[in-house]
């Protein structure tokens, strides 16, 4: 809906069917003159309305606010009475145009946002491994892999640990999702780690070896996937694979 000054003009309902995850860009024309504003509606099935607020040029904190998940209750609603997408909840009960757009409805599964840079970064990317296939295969790309990054395991209760926010240094540079590897010098060695999701994981997973298994005269590197990869990188939007095919008599 387009409000100028003193009259409003809305237009016409679409009905779009968006799955769960699904992607929809809205593009808004260029405002005529004496158009200062925007307003974008989105209704569920059910028929209930959420609105974007009022977006004017050059402040996108309402915008901000429902990409946290949460919306103004009403049509042309001045005040601050946002609630929650979710559930409809008002949090906090003082809340403020600057707290909701600066923080996630609670239970909100928020936006992802992918977007080319204007001026393209090269980025060395460090291959990791390889893969062998027999017969069908599924593979799944993802992002945001940490590569050999240097661990300082620490000692406590006859045990190395790392990732553990009890173990004071052993942290991780980043909050880990998933561990793929730990290399004891240039060797993999995840056989003899232990690795916990419970306790206190710096993330999600934790790991820990015994002192015996210990090796104090060399370093220790993790691959591990971030947990907060989105502040790291964004998803791979294509990926070249290749494959040799070939047949052997005897």
């Amino acid at each position: 809906m387009v409000t100028p000054a003193g009259e409003t003009m809305a237009s016409a309902a679409t009905s779009i069917a968006v799955a769960a995850g699904q992607q929809l860009d809205v593009t808004l024309p260029a405002f005529p003159s004496g158009v200062t504003s925007a307003n974008v509606y989105i209704s569920a099935t059910s028929g209930s309305e959420t609105k974007q607020g009022n977006t004017t040029t050059g402040s996108f904190t309402k915008s901000n606010a429902l990409a946290a998940g949460t919306a103004l209750p009403a049509a042309n609603t001045t005040a601050d009475q946002w609630k929650s997408v979710v559930d409809g909840t008002t949090v906090p009960t003082t809340n403020t145009i600057a707290f909701v757009s600066a923080n996630l409805a609670p239970n909100y599964t928020p936006y992802k946002l992918s977007y080319v840079l204007a001026t393209p970064v090269v980025e060395t990317v460090n291959v990791e491994g390889d893969i062998v296939a027999n017969g069908p295969t599924q593979i799944e790309v993802t992002a945001g892999a940490i590569v050999r990054e240097k661990v300082t395991p620490v000692l406590s209760n006859g045990a190395y640990g790392i990732n553990d926010l009890t173990r004071s240094g052993s942290n991780f540079k980043n909050r880990a999702e998933k561990l793929i590897e730990i290399y004891k010098g240039n060797s993999p060695d995840l056989q003899k780690w232990t690795i916990a999701t419970t306790g206190s994981p710096n993330g999600k997973v934790r790991a820990f070896i015994s002192q015996a298994d210990f090796d104090t005269f060399i370093d220790y590197y993790v691959t591990y996937l971030a947990f907060d990869r989105q502040s790291l990188t964004i998803n791979p939007l294509d990926v070249d694979t290749s494959f040799f095919s070939f047949s052997m008599r005897m």
